[in-house]
């Protein structure tokens, strides 16, 4: 053995045995590995420690010096035509590491990763792309700009069938006299004017749209990001809705309960802010809403205001400002003892069968009328919760749903849905599912 032994051993066994030794040949390095070809004395070839210590001398070698920017990188995992990483084919080639950024990938060079770990690069999809123009149109280019609308002919056609009755009934005037004829002609004329159909336009102005299509509500907090939230939460449950059910919901309608007729929505969504306050007058509103049938769904929007009801109209709970928020918005609303959601609720099975009732977020209890309550015909008057429905709901003017619900995302968003389904047909429905007639069913689908 060498003198300077010490300083060729890179790795030693306890007793001191050099394991790995290393010495300088040129430019370059001899490394040893000590270790006979079976595991009698050594099973460092059998562990993966030595596949570790192979890649760390593959790491550190030096290899063959080039110039700068010249060395070849070889294809690693390349893209396929279903942008997956795979093994890269037979024809695919090396590629100069100063090459990437302007080299389009082809067969050749096919998209992926190149060279060793250390020094790895990427070869884009879009690298050495032109840059995207417009094409030239192809066949007759329209504009809808400026079309004239679409031409209603159903009063035409009732018009040229009443001319031709008025037609008959002249022919009759000449064949069997004048008084029959006279008759038929006026009642030909009376039976057009009862024939022609209302217009849209021919609706009063006064008139509220909710007192002509069913639509869901939505109270105007003031705060433009939460009042957009609501109108679009609301507009995509009433899609789902409509999609899904025999219920057809128009556009939600934002409602100031002290400005507002509010008998015209079966159910309306009031989300909680920090700010929240109520009137006398908006306090009236509301419980008379709720004493003809009318559903409040309160949502805290994320923040729990308690685990459990402090009394009929407020909460107790640790969310900084939104147990106070609660309790100012419900000073004064006549609201029932109050019990948690769970599925065996009339709520929880007026359309799907619902366990849990999630909205952005999932897992805070709700709250609803104690059944049995002979109010409104045991209907509860309100819903409150914290899951944050409206984000769930929420689809924009592009058609899609900017908020993730969480943890569990598009599954949860599904169960969302299906609560705010089960609460429009409660509020549409009242108790009817609660009929005894419905237990075998409910039972036998539980069972399953």
């Amino acid at each position: 053995p060498s003198t300077d032994l010490d300083s060729h051993s890179w790795a030693r066994l306890t007793d001191g045995t050099p394991l790995v030794t290393h010495a300088a040949l040129g430019a370059g390095q001899v490394v040893l590995f000590h270790v006979t070809s079976t595991a009698e004395w050594s099973n460092l070839p059998l562990s993966g420690l030595f596949v570790s210590m192979l890649e760390h001398l593959i790491d550190q070698a030096s290899g063959i010096e080039t110039p700068a920017g010249a060395m070849p990188l070889a294809p690693y995992m390349v893209l396929d035509g279903d942008g997956a990483l795979v093994a890269p084919p037979a024809g695919a080639q090396a590629l100069r590491a100063d090459a990437f950024g302007r080299t389009a990938p082809s067969a050749t060079h096919p998209p992926g990763l190149y060279g060793p770990r250390n020094s790895r690069r990427a070869l884009n999809p879009g690298d050495g792309a032109p840059a995207l123009a417009a094409q030239a149109p192809v066949g007759t280019v329209s504009d809808l700009r400026g079309q004239v609308a679409d031409i209603a002919i159903g009063p035409l056609l009732l018009l040229l069938a009443a001319l031709a009755l008025l037609a008959d009934g002249a022919i009759s005037v000449a064949q069997r006299g004048r008084r029959r004829g006279r008759g038929l002609a006026v009642g030909l004329v009376l039976a057009c004017a009862l024939a022609t159909p209302a217009r849209a336009d021919d609706i009063p102005p006064d008139v509220p749209r909710a007192a002509l299509e069913t639509r869901l509500a939505y109270i105007v907090t003031g705060h433009e990001e939460i009042d957009d939230v609501s109108r679009e939460g609301l507009q995509g449950l009433s899609d789902y809705v409509n999609a899904r059910t025999s219920a057809v919901l128009g556009h939600p309608d934002g409602v100031v309960p002290e400005r507002d007729d509010l008998s015209y929505y079966p159910l309306i969504y009031w989300p909680v802010t920090a700010d929240a306050t109520t009137t006398p007058a908006r306090t009236a509103a509301l419980n008379t809403y709720m004493r003809h049938g009318g559903i409040l769904l309160i949502d805290a929007q994320g923040q729990d205001p308690a685990t459990a009801p402090e009394n009929a109209s407020g909460y107790t709970g640790s969310a900084p400002g939104t147990a106070a928020a609660l309790r100012r918005m419900t000073a004064g609303l006549d609201i029932p003892p109050l019990a948690r959601l769970d599925n065996r609720h009339v709520l929880a099975h007026t359309f799907y069968l619902l366990h849990d009732f999630p909205g952005r977020y999932d897992g805070m209890p709700v709250w609803v009328a104690q059944e049995g309550d002979s109010t409104n015909d045991g209907v509860s008057p309100v819903i409150i919760g914290s899951n944050d429905w409206a984000h769930a709901w929420a689809v924009d003017d592009t058609g899609n749903t900017p908020y993730a619900p969480v943890p569990d995302g598009a599954a949860q968003r599904v169960l969302a849905y299906r609560f705010g389904v089960n609460a429009v047909i409660y509020a549409l429905t009242g108790n009817y599912k609660a009929d005894q007639v419905h237990v075998p069913a409910l039972l036998k689908r539980l069972g399953e």
